[in-house]
Order: C-alpha cells, then structure tokens, then sequence
C-alpha cells in the first residue's frame, strides 16, 4: 500500500512502531525480565514518564523493544559498580520526570510550529495541516532529535561552565539545600484575562506571540535565563543585578512600542532561592510575583534590600520610595520604583 492510499491511522501506527522499535509486545512481568528491573521498577519507570497508569498489570502488552532498551539503559546505570557513578532509584525518577516533562512540552511545541508553517506558508486550513503534519512529521524526524541533543550539548556546557564559577564563590553556608543568590525578574501583562476575552483568536494569537517572543529574545540575548512563562507572565534568573535591571527595564521599553500590545507589570528582587525540578523557589520569588501585581503599569518596582544593593553597586539606575503597602503573604513591604538614568 503506498502512502498515498494508506489512511491517517496506518500512517500514524507505522510511524509509532519505528518511533518506538517495534510492537507493543510485553507485559510488564516479561519487560522486567529482560530488563532487570522489579516489575514495581518498572511500573515506577512508566509513571515517571508520565503515562497513565497501567489498568491490566498481568496481561496488557504494553511495552516495546525501544522501551524494553530505554529500561535496561536505566537497570545498568542503577547497577553501575563504581560508586561514584551509580546512581539510585529517587535520583533516577527525578531524571525520568525532567526529561519527561520537558520532552511533553517540547514536541507541543513543536507540533504547533509546523501546522503553524502548514496553516500560514502551505495554505491549508486547520484539518488538513494536522493531516499534513501526520504525513510529514517522518520528513523532519533527524533534523528535531539533531536539533535536540545539539542544544541539550550547549545548555549542558553553559551550566557546566556557570556550576564551575559558582562552586568558587559559594560560602560554606550555600554549599546545601539547592540554594544560590540570584537576581529575579518578573513580567506580567495588565488585564489579560479581560483583553483576552475581547480579541478574537488570530488577534490573541499574536499578542501572546509578540509577547512571548520580546520576553525570550530579550531574557536570553542579555544572558537571563527563563525559569518558566504561563501565557501572560515570565519569571526570569540572572547571575547579577546588573544583568536583570538592564532585561526588564530593556523588556518595558520593548513592549511598549509594540502596537496593540497590553502594558506590564514588573518587578527585580535579588535573594536567595532554592533550584528544584528546573523550577526556583522562596521568598523571592514570592516577592518579585507580590511586587509586579503592585506595579503600576509600565514599571518596574524593587525592595528596599534590592535598592540598596543597586545603589551601593553604583549602577545607573535611581529608585523612588513609593512608601509600605501590604502584599498578599509577605506584610508590610517598602516599594522601591526603579528608573533606568538616561545616559549623558
């Protein structure tokens, strides 16, 4: 049967089996065996992929060759017999769930950007540029899975290079607990959930596109890194102060040249925050969510700690005291606005 006549579903399941190396052919009791892992390993390797859960243990043949090579890659890294090297079971599923969550959102992700080409540059409509991408995705396979280690390969060596600055400057009380300094920066858009309501969907498409684009190149090209984003919002780390006044002040500016684009709320903090599952936490980062909320629109407001630091750092950035207000879960807090110095 060619493509041509093969229907969605033939295409789809063919594509799966490759995807996957083959046919779902084992229960969990004969993936465990030719594994070496627990039938209970296994089944705790599932859930931290964050597949449903598995209704007919004894008899449903759920597991292929490629996942029956994926748990014995994670049997032999259990079983390693340098010490140093072994990793156990907790530290195992907290790899499992990193991957896989990031993997979850990344081929959304990138499922939207090539029925997007499909709908915008092919001329399809909805329907048949998912149909379209059906038949196609096998066309792009090498360059994403390419595309994708090459970038796990400079994220790593970035990390790798901040770990190692980082470990020379950590005081004997940071050396635990995940925490490090950090300076925050949050961005907020005003009244998006009642803009959008007002805007049709191709309209709320490109706010939440220019938004989300400004946000990223901005955070990334000034050396920030983005913690995460949930439509309307960005939460953003950076190495120093400096750094994070210049993205957010640079950020505000940005988007309001855009036309049609929402004012935004935002906010610097610098503390100490806790790093778990990619995510940050602590007071913080509290602070710089509780700070933005009472923003006005279009600036940018700091604490009274973070003022000083700016101010003793002799950056050219002025604060104006905007006295105590009360923020949700943190009490009386002095808001700081913070104003970019125009230069000479």
């Amino acid at each position: 049967m060619s493509k041509d006549t093969q229907t969605s579903s033939q295409i789809v399941e063919n594509y799966v089996e490759r995807l996957l190396g083959g046919e779902a052919s084992y229960t969990v009791a004969e993936a465990s065996q030719m594994c070496g892992l627990s039938p209970e390993e296994v089944l705790r390797f599932w859930r931290a992929l964050g597949f449903p859960m598995i209704e007919d243990v004894e008899n449903e043949r759920l597991f292929t060759p490629g996942d029956v090579e994926a748990m014995s890659k994670h049997a032999e890294m259990m079983k390693q017999s340098d010490k140093n090297v072994a990793l156990n079971q907790e530290a195992m599923q907290m790899l499992i769930r990193a991957q896989a969550q990031s993997m979850d959102r990344l081929v959304f992700w990138q499922q939207e950007a090539l029925v997007e080409y499909a709908e915008t540059v092919l001329g399809l409509d909805a329907s048949a540029a998912r149909v379209w991408l059906l038949e196609h995705i096998g066309d792009y396979e090498n360059f994403l899975s390419a595309q994708m280690c090459y970038a796990w390969r400079r994220y790593m060596s970035a990390l790798l290079r901040r770990t190692e600055l980082e470990s020379n400057s950590l005081s004997p009380d940071m050396t635990s607990n995940y925490v490090s300094r950090r300076a925050l920066g949050f961005i907020d858009l005003v009244s998006f959930t009642r803009r959008s309501g007002e805007l049709g969907n191709m309209e709320l498409l490109a706010l939440i596109d220019a938004f989300d684009r400004s946000c990223r190149d901005i955070i990334t090209s000034k050396g920030g890194r983005v913690v995460k984003n949930i439509g309307d919002a960005f939460l953003y780390i950076a190495d120093s102060i400096e750094i994070a006044l210049d993205i957010t002040t640079t950020i505000v500016d940005k988007l309001r040249k855009i036309e049609g684009m929402l004012p935004v709320h935002a906010s610097v903090v610098w503390g100490e925050v806790i790093s778990r599952f990619g995510d940050v936490f602590g007071t913080p980062v509290n602070l710089a969510s509780r700070l933005a909320e009472a923003a006005m629109p279009n600036t940018v407001l700091t604490d009274e700690k973070t003022a000083a630091i700016i101010q003793k750092l002799g950056l050219k950035y002025m604060t104006v005291d905007l006295g105590h207000r009360d923020l949700r879960g943190l009490g009386s807090t002095r808001l700081m606005e913070l104003r970019r110095i125009p230069a000479t």
